[in-house]
């Protein structure tokens, strides 16, 4: 090999490292276009999950308010028509596949407790309790809802009473329904 062989081979070499400085040079800008895109997306993903959890705290303190105007609405009906030993609550369960996992679904199921020889018996309504008591707080949490929602219309009740018993408890109904009217 003479001297001008090795400067053309030696010029070759030199253009090769300059382009693949430039392909190195373009790689980076790309490369570092793409590092500030991960960082953007991840404070997203922060800023999202921060807002969603802020959210299902206000969610939570909302829903526990409304549940508990509610109960408060039903039992206050409720004790002229039963009794002052009765109290009407919501229980709450949360519907998720796993234990960690937050879903935001939830399960209401409608409670009476009554005050029996000093001690609150829990009576879930949807195990029926005779006389009518299911009918009578299904009743009633309509009109705590439509309270709670500033519903002003009328209620229409299609024998929704039907399986109350004609006891003491319908005078007692009918005469609630006349002070709430």
């Amino acid at each position: 090999m003479d001297i001008d062989e090795i400067k053309r081979f030696c010029n070759k070499l030199e253009r090769e490292l300059i382009a693949l400085e430039i392909e190195r040079d373009t790689l980076q800008t790309l490369l570092d276009k793409q590092e500030s895109k991960v960082a953007e997306l991840e404070t997203l993903k922060n800023n999202n999950k921060n807002a969603s959890i802020f959210i299902r705290q206000i969610a939570a303190e909302t829903r526990t308010q409304a549940l508990a105007i509610i109960e408060q609405l039903v039992t206050a009906a409720m004790r002229p028509i039963f009794g002052e030993d009765y109290s009407f609550f919501l229980e709450l369960k949360e519907v998720s596949p796993k234990e960690s996992e937050n879903t935001g679904l939830f399960t209401i199921f409608p409670c009476c407790e009554k005050l029996q020889d000093g001690k609150l018996i829990k009576h879930p309504l949807k195990d029926g309790n005779g006389g009518g008591l299911q009918e009578i707080v299904s009743m009633l949490l309509r009109i705590a809802f439509g309270q709670y929602s500033g519903y002003k219309g009328p209620y229409i009740f299609d024998e929704s009473l039907a399986a109350v018993s004609k006891d003491f408890v319908f005078e007692k109904l009918l005469i609630f329904l006349d002070s709430y009217i």
